[in-house]
């Protein structure tokens, strides 16, 4: 049986809200848990918790790790579906989907993401490097070569089994990174693999485009990288660099390397559809994204109150 758990941290979504996008699943969901962060609502609108199998937690604290355990900690599923609470429209056969994809030796698996609005082309082709339309199995061979960015799941449809995250040690309570990144890495180390669905999409609300957004989520996701260093390596340096924990050689790659990829694949796929004149903006982006990188990857010499302005997830980084 799977459970879907959901963290709300925005108020206004009630129960219901989720239940209706469940509703019509191929495979139904066992329960329906909300995890609700401090200040948002715990109103079920109507639904009688008990008869419909939803289960409202709520948290004093805003770590997005230890609201996800909390999820867990509440449900009794053998399969974890986790939802993002932006998603709008979720196919009928989610939960069918991805918990086929799921076994022993493949315990992860997530869905492709789409935004619910038109994002412009430059950031399509972009995110199109890491969110491509071929459904795929992640090995820590396929990461190698595309960079170890990849372990970026987006959140917005990940379903584990329970046994796996046990394995894995669970979610680090609070990270300014993808949640998902740490227990994808272990299982790696355990030889796992994981599942990318991308014939299963689900829309999500796009997150901010700004310039100021994507610097943010750069220097999060490095800082965060170089915070688990023992898991992720040296983030600004190499993926994987302790070769005690892996027997094989690999080719390594710089993240100056993978931002490079990324913006070639982007650049190639703007040209085949005879947009050259947005290959400033792309290379632009490519900057904003690169010195945010580097900075987060840094972070650990930069004074706090710097880190916490540079960081989306401010919080994160205490005196």
């Amino acid at each position: 049986m799977t459970d879907v758990i959901i963290i709300s941290t925005k108020p206004g979504k009630p129960a219901s809200y989720y239940a209706e996008i469940l509703a019509k699943q191929t495979v139904p969901a066992g329960r329906l848990i909300i995890v609700r962060a401090p200040g948002c609502s715990a109103e079920t609108d109507g639904f009688q918790a008990s008869q419909d199998n939803i289960e409202i937690v709520s948290s004093r604290f805003d770590a997005e790790g230890y609201l996800l355990t909390l999820g867990v900690r509440a449900s009794s599923g053998e399969d974890l579906l986790f939802l993002n609470e932006d998603v709008l429209q979720v196919p009928d056969d989610l939960i069918e989907r991805l918990a086929g994809a799921v076994s022993e030796e493949m315990p992860m698996a997530f869905a492709r993401t789409l935004p619910g609005e038109a994002c412009t082309r430059i950031r399509d082709a972009y995110q199109a490097f890491l969110n491509p339309d071929v459904p795929e199995t992640r090995t820590k061979n396929t990461l190698f070569r595309k960079g170890f960015l990849q372990f970026y799941t987006g959140g917005s449809a990940v379903m584990i089994t329970r046994e796996a995250l046990r394995e894995a040690g669970g979610f680090e309570a609070e990270i300014p990174l993808d949640p998902f990144s740490v227990p994808a890495a272990e299982l790696f180390y355990l030889g796992r693999d994981l599942f990318y669905a991308a014939d299963t999409a689900v829309v999500r609300k796009p997150e901010s485009a700004s310039p100021a957004a994507v610097f943010h989520r750069a220097f999060d996701l490095a800082a965060g990288m170089r915070a688990y260093a023992q898991i992720f390596g040296l983030s600004w340096r190499y993926a994987f660099k302790d070769e005690k924990r892996h027997r094989h050689p690999v080719i390594l790659m710089t993240r100056a390397g993978f931002y490079t990829a990324k913006f070639t694949f982007s650049a190639k796929l703007l040209m085949k559809k005879g947009r050259f004149w947005t290959l400033p903006a792309l290379l632009f982006l490519m900057l904003l994204e690169l010195s945010g990188d580097l900075f987060g990857g840094i972070f650990h010499l930069l004074p706090t109150g710097l880190s916490r302005y540079l960081s989306g997830k401010r919080s994160w980084f205490s005196d």
